[in-house]
Order: structure tokens, then C-alpha cells, then sequence
């Protein structure tokens, strides 16, 4: 490490200034209207928006001038609200004491506390060849559990994607039950082609049978529902004749990894060019898929690893999904995401 920058919240403002420059990264900082605190790193090739102190979230990356991350009704982060109302964003980490759709009688928020957690510390690391935005999150809870969760964003100037690092530490003299998930939302287009290390087929995949649809879509719905579990391989095509309003959720039981030992997803726009998330299965052992688009949304998490399906912390725990950590113990989630291009996207797609 060249440098290690602790950032503080009395440093942003309104108005957007000048924080950092080198050769290959220009960083500024500034407030949305609501008072989030923003970092905004900008290279040649890419730029990225980030909230330190706001579930350190991804809010935005584009490439070349162009956002990669889905459209949402909701153009700026919001804190004190609930889930729905500030989801925007490119990359939300969440869990940890619950995540996915609580049951009526689960005790945690939408997926769950990460997503708009306000972290104690952030930092920006300055390295030879990259750039590293991180922060540690501490829960603590007189009648729960309590952890420290410090993610860490890898980024290189030189590249339009970037790994991601999380470390789960749970700080109680006890064990200590999780869930995670990775909610990347990338941006979709009709026929669009995923292509991915999980097999669409009847025995790895289970479509989710009751989405929240209105009353007089429930009959084409379960139409739907029968034609494509029956044949979940046409899902591998973004169609404008698919139903994904309000979304279309899939759950996989298996994916294997390639000769890098990462299972990879591929988002393909044409042959040179495609957005991607590919993970560590070894902790992430889950695969889920969600795809919302409508004439106001577009999002297509074509790949979101996480450590159980989305039903909530009662419901995973009856079907054995929820994972412990002993006293002391701890955990990474590491995942890559982005864009890849030419020779990088080739390589991987002999591989699919």
C-alpha cells in the first residue's frame, strides 16, 4: 500500500471537489441533494459512483461514457427510507441476519440490514496499480448477534470490471447464523443471450411460483409459469415476449466453476462484448437470477451469489440454507463484475 486515506463524512459537500488525482485515477467527492456522501472515481476507460457511508453501495459504473447498471424509478439515494424506495443502485450488499422476502413472521427488513447500513469506517487505499475503496460495517446486538463486515472493491484503470472482497467476522462468544447476497443489476436489452456455468435445465432449475402479480395476471402468469418450467432453456434469451413484470426470479441448485475455479454469467450484447458476474462457489454456494423490466424498469441480475435462495431467514432455515460462523470466526465472499471485451471475453466463453 502507497497511501491509505481514512475518509470522514465532514469531507463531502454539495459541491463535488477534487480529492485525489495520479496518473490513472481522478477521485472527487460530493452530497447528493438527500446528504449521502458520494465518491466518484473516474479513469480513461470507465467511472464508478460509491457510497462510503451508505451500505457502500456501487450506486453507478459506466463504461466509456455509458451506465451498465439497471434503470430504476429511482434516480438518487435516499437514507432513513425503505427498501424500495432507494433501490437504484448498481452493486447492494445484503443480509446478514436475514435477506431475501421475510415471511410475516421474520424480524428482518427487506434484505435485511446491509443494503443502507451506515458504516463506521471507510477508506481509500492507494496502491502501485490500482485502487481500493473499502470500509467496515459493525453491527451490534444486546439480544442478537453482532459481527464486523469489511467489503473491499478492487479496481484497475486498465480494466472495465472489477473483484469485489467481503469479510464476514462474527464478533459474539457464540455462533452466529448468516445469509448473504451479492444484488448486482446489470442493465438489459431484448435479445440479450445469457450464457452461463448453470445449466438451465428441469433438474438444476426451480422458478419461483408466486411472484407478487396483480389479481388479473394471475391466470397468464401461471401459464407462463407451466410453459417455461417445463422448458427453462428458453430463458437463456431476454425476449420481449417473456413476462418479467413485476420480475421473473430463478433458482439454481448447482453451478461449476471453469479452470479458474469461478463460476462465470455472462449478460452477451454482441459477439465482442457482454457484461459478466463470476464468483467463488466455495462460499457462495447459491445461484439465484432476477430479471424485472417494464416500461419504467430494467433490471436483470443474471447472476446474484449468495449463501441460500431468497425466502427469508425462517423459511431458509426450515429447508437448511441458513450458514453458521463459531466465535471468532470468519468468512470471504469474493466475486467479479463489469464488462469484458475481445480476447478476455473469448478465453472465458470457451469455457461455457
Amino acid at each position: 500500500i502507497i497511501m491509505k486515506i481514512n475518509l470522514n463524512p465532514a469531507f463531502f459537500s454539495e459541491k463535488e471537489k477534487q480529492f485525489l488525482k495520479t496518473d490513472k485515477f481522478e477521485v472527487s467527492l460530493f452530497n447528493y441533494d438527500s446528504g449521502v456522501e458520494a465518491v466518484r472515481i473516474h479513469t480513461d476507460l470507465w467511472e464508478m459512483i460509491w457510497l462510503p457511508f451508505m451500505g457502500q453501495q456501487i450506486w453507478d459504473f459506466s463504461v466509456q461514457g455509458v451506465s451498465i447498471k439497471m434503470v430504476s424509478r429511482v434516480k438518487t439515494p435516499s437514507r432513513g427510507v425503505p427498501f424500495t424506495e432507494t433501490y437504484g443502485a448498481f452493486l447492494l450488499h445484503c443480509g446478514i441476519s436475514g435477506m431475501g422476502n421475510p415471511t410475516p413472521q421474520d424480524t428482518h427488513p427487506v434484505h435485511g440490514e446491509l443494503p443502507a447500513a451506515p458504516y463506521q469506517h471507510a477508506w481509500i487505499k492507494l496502491n502501485k496499480d490500482c485502487l481500493v475503496l473499502g470500509g467496515t460495517y459493525s453491527y451490534r446486538n444486546t439480544h442478537g448477534i453482532c459481527y464486523d463486515f469489511t467489503p473491499e472493491i478492487m479496481l484497475d484503470n486498465t480494466k472495465t470490471w472489477f473483484s469485489v472482497k467481503n469479510t464476514l467476522l462474527n464478533t459474539r462468544k457464540k455462533p452466529m447464523p448468516y445469509q448473504y447476497l451479492a444484488h448486482i443489476n446489470l442493465l438489459p436489452g431484448y435479445n440479450d443471450q445469457i450464457i452461463s456455468t448453470a445449466v438451465l435445465s428441469r433438474e438444476n432449475v426451480k422458478i419461483r411460483e408466486n411472484p407478487p402479480v396483480q389479481e388479473s395476471d394471475i391466470e397468464t402468469y401461471a401459464s407462463f409459469y407451466q410453459s417455461f418450467s417445463n422448458q427453462p432453456e428458453k430463458l437463456s434469451i431476454i425476449d420481449e415476449s417473456h413476462i418479467y413484470d413485476p420480475e421473473m426470479v430463478l433458482w439454481f441448485k448447482e453451478d461449476t466453476p471453469i479452470s479458474d475455479h469461478l463460476c462465470y454469467t455472462l449478460l452477451q450484447k454482441h459477439d465482442q462484448e457482454a457484461l459478466f458476474v463470476s464468483y467463488d462457489p466455495k462460499t457462495l454456494d447459491h445461484l439465484i437470477r432476477w430479471i424485472y423490466i417494464n416500461s419504467e424498469m430494467k433490471a436483470a441480475g443474471v447472476s446474484l451469489p449468495a449463501t441460500s435462495e431468497t425466502e427469508g431467514f425462517l423459511k431458509e432455515s426450515e429447508k437448511g440454507n441458513i450458514k453458521y460462523l463459531k466465535s471468532g470466526e470468519s468468512v470471504d465472499f469474493v466475486y467479479n463484475t463489469g464488462m469484458i471485451s475481445g480476447n478476455e471475453l473469448q478465453v472465458i466463453r470457451q469455457e461455457l
